[in-house]
């Protein structure tokens, strides 16, 4: 018998084999595919990437050509297009760089280091104007380590160099200002301490800015504790604006000492947020000392002058009696006479006499209370205005309403003359220019100062036009000047139809003599 199976075992193996290969085959031919798809939408993805980036981006050969620039690099550089840049462009090195051993900088870190970081580098574009970019590059190689190509990408940092430019510009000339200023800079720091100290200041005080630099202030000046500066300082940190301060100084350190004027103000960033203090001071110890001289020569002017009208007060005064020897001589007359018999002629002689007399005693009473009421030395001020006022409400036709408002308040000796004298001068334009009905005057003593305001409700003036005339109220001025002696102040308030108020002010300390 024959055994059909064992004969055709054999023929089977073969094709089992072929088919398991194929299998295989069909299995490597899939997944090259699939690689060789992914790979071409990875290569699309970054072509895409490349093209529509918004960053400038290149890649050159070896030799110095464009392999490939997107559409931000060739607008850079003026072009249209890539494809026109790439066709224009044949020497990257002589037609692109501003200096050509930047290009050779370049490779050379690159073949060094395979990537350069941000690099500052002058370029120049298609119609030759000069630019500056920032370059970052790198070499492109494949898995086997060849080289394909250098990308780089450029950044336009033109104008941030322009404003970098402008800003160290602006400080420079800011710190010659600064250095050059004639008078005092300091900046103060959020942290109360010195940043800046100019040459005018280490003058000022012999301290060099190196002695006083990131310090506090208390710590270099300990004086400034009672000056008020510190809390000016802090005002100006929290964004006010304070006022000017004048304050005397002593440095222990170097001897220098006299007085300041301090202007302090925020010191403020591009937002408007508070960065610091800025303080501005000038050296008026010389003309503290004018001042003082000033107020010291008007002062001893002025007691002067009063002591001479007292003394010429109490002459006429005692000197009366000599007033009336021809009211004597008329009496004499008069007494004859009687005696033989001449009555008509004694009656004449005696009315002529007394109508002497009062005429006489008038005037020297008036001449007497204008030169120095004796109330203002007996009685006081009220007394002294209101026996002023009951004269002149007797020979004008302008009622005077006055009040004293001081409550018994002891004024100095010096400032009753002042303020004597203001009304005194006030009522006398008020006769001769206001055309005025009511005066209403009032003294007061509000707040530790002393206060006379004088209000008529005559034709008013314009104030400025009126101090453009030549020689116009010289009255005024020279009262001006008797009010600010004794540290005070002078306001005239007038227009035209609304009558006129003059106000005056004296601190009571420094009114004392």
């Amino acid at each position: 018998m024959k055994r059909i199976g064992k004969k055709k075992a054999p023929a089977s193996a073969p094709k089992r084999k072929r088919a398991g290969e194929t299998l295989l085959n069909d299995r490597a031919i899939t997944g090259r595919k699939r690689a060789e798809e992914e790979l071409r939408e990875s290569e699309e993805q970054y072509r895409q990437l490349f093209e529509n980036s918004m960053l400038a981006i290149s890649q050159a050969s070896l030799d110095g050509r464009f392999l490939r620039v997107n559409m931000a690099y060739a607008r850079m550089y003026g072009y249209a297009s890539p494809e026109q840049m790439i066709a224009d462009v044949t020497d990257i090195k002589h037609q692109r760089y501003a200096n050509r051993e930047d290009r050779k900088d370049v490779l050379r870190i690159l073949s060094e280091k395979g990537v350069m970081g941000p690099r500052e580098i002058a370029m120049v574009r298609r119609n030759g104007t000069r630019f500056t970019v920032e370059v970052l590059a790198q070499e492109i190689r494949d898995v086997s380590g060849r080289f394909l190509c250098y990308q780089a990408s450029h950044i336009d940092i033109t104008e941030r160099k322009r404003a970098q430019e402008a800003l160290r510009e602006a400080h420079q000339f800011n710190e010659q200002i600064i250095r050059g200023a004639n008078e005092g800079v300091i900046v103060y720091g959020r942290d109360l301490r010195y940043e800046i100290w100019n040459p005018y200041m280490e003058q000022l005080t012999g301290l060099p800015a190196s002695d006083v630099l990131g310090r506090s202030p208390l710590e270099v000046f300990p004086f400034l504790r009672d000056t008020g500066v510190i809390e000016t300082i802090v005002k100006a940190l929290a964004g006010e604006t304070p006022a000017p301060r004048d304050f005397p100084f002593h440095v222990p350190q170097t001897g220098r000492s006299g007085w300041t004027e301090d202007r302090t103000a925020p010191l403020r960033n591009a937002d408007g947020a508070v960065v610091g203090a800025v303080g501005m001071v000038r050296d008026i110890t010389a003309w503290k000392l004018a001042e003082t001289q000033a107020r010291d020569f008007s002062r001893k002017l002025l007691t002067v002058r009063e002591e001479e009208k007292r003394h010429f007060s109490a002459v006429l005064h005692h000197d009366v009696g000599s007033c009336t020897v021809g009211v004597t001589a008329r009496l004499l007359a008069a007494e004859e006479d009687l005696r033989q018999g001449k009555y008509r002629e004694a009656l004449a002689s005696l009315k002529e006499g007394r109508r002497l007399f009062v005429q006489s005693a008038r005037r020297l009473k008036t001449l007497a209370a204008e030169l120095r009421p004796p109330d203002l030395d007996i009685l006081g001020l009220s007394a002294a205005l209101r026996q002023h006022f009951s004269l002149l409400t007797r020979e004008t036709s302008i009622r005077i309403r006055f009040v004293d408002a001081t409550c018994g308040t002891a004024i100095p000796p010096e400032a009753q003359t002042v303020l004597f004298r203001m009304a005194q001068e006030a009522l006398n334009n008020v006769i001769l220019h206001a055309r005025a009905r009511l005066v209403r005057v009032r003294v007061s003593a509000p707040r530790k100062t002393l206060r006379l305001s004088i209000i008529d409700d005559g034709k008013g003036f314009d104030p400025v036009r009126a101090a453009a005339k030549p020689g116009a109220h010289l009255g005024l001025r020279a009262a001006r000047g008797m009010v600010e002696t004794l540290g005070g102040r002078l306001m005239v308030h007038s227009a035209p139809g609304l009558g006129t108020t003059v106000l005056v002010t004296l601190p009571q300390e420094t009114a004392q003599p």
